[in-house]
């Protein structure tokens, strides 16, 4: 569960929207990590069974072991956001980042089907997200405008 003090890891957001985003997160977390891992089960699934029956082309396969790496990859960067300990770089803190978390849910759901469970969760948590991502951006070029 993800805390208002692992959202501010960083210093670069307020309470109150550090609050909203951990909100959100624990709400829509619980439902990327499960659809991810369905969809990976699932993958790896469908590579057994069409081996075994031989309707396996050398490009379904490798074009399906890269969709589940990737799947395995934001699965792993939202656990570790959720934990607080993701490494943007290997020389910044472990720490969660709303630029490295809107790059993951964006990623996440494109393994959700229409009308997923969990989907509107998900969707909340983006857009929130995306605009503190807006607004930092907009700080940013505001401070910077008159150098």
């Amino acid at each position: 569960m993800t805390t208002i003090a692992t959202v501010r890891g960083l210093g670069q957001l307020d309470d109150a929207t550090a609050a909203r985003i951990a909100d959100l997160w624990n709400q829509a977390y619980p439902g990327m990590r499960e659809t991810l891992t369905l969809v990976i089960s699932r993958h790896r699934d469908y590579l057994q069974t069409a081996e075994h029956a031989g309707n396996l082309t050398a490009e379904m396969e490798a074009s399906t072991r890269r969709y589940i790496k990737r799947l395995e990859e934001t699965r792993r960067v939202l656990g570790q956001l959720d934990r607080g300990t993701h490494r943007g770089c290997t020389r910044s803190p472990g720490a969660f980042s709303t630029s490295a978390a809107l790059s993951a849910v964006q990623r996440a759901l494109e393994a959700f089907s229409v009308g997923g469970p969990a989907l509107g969760d998900v969707y909340r948590l983006a857009a929130t997200l995306a605009d503190e991502e807006a607004a930092k951006a907009a700080r940013w070029q505001a401070e910077h405008s008159n150098v």
